[in-house]
């Protein structure tokens, strides 16, 4: 399978991250900012070289949740500069920031609001 293939095969671990990142304009520098793992790691698993050990399987899955989230409510930009920017709904700190120490919910339903057309 090439790197094509397994970016665009939703069916993979390797595939989702490729899509989630690519719908939300992340590259692996941004993501290892997210996940507990380093960039040449999270090019390994985006490339479908290795997988995370299961615990950091779910958190990635936790992120990828979001990023599928983000994508169907802001264009590709708009969901990486709403997600490092600091925001009023939390205290401004970081969307990314809070994704980073696991507030994956939190994060949700504030972009979840934002799809419902609250201002957030």
């Amino acid at each position: 399978m090439t790197l094509t293939q397994v970016r665009h095969d939703t069916g993979t671990f390797a595939g989702r991250l490729g899509s989630a990142c690519e719908k939300t304009d992340l590259g692996p520098a941004e993501l290892a900012r997210i996940l507990p793992a380093s960039d040449r790691t999270v090019r390994r698993w985006l490339d479908g070289q290795s997988l995370p050990r299961q615990r950091d399987r779910e958190r990635a899955l936790e992120v990828v949740v979001v990023l599928e989230e983000l994508a169907r409510v802001f264009k590709p930009e708009g969901a990486a500069n709403w997600l490092f920017a600091p925001n009023q709904a939390f205290d401004f700190a970081k969307p990314a920031d809070l994704l980073a120490v696991g507030e994956y919910r939190e994060v949700i339903g504030a972009i979840e609001a934002i799809g419902e057309g609250v201002f957030v």
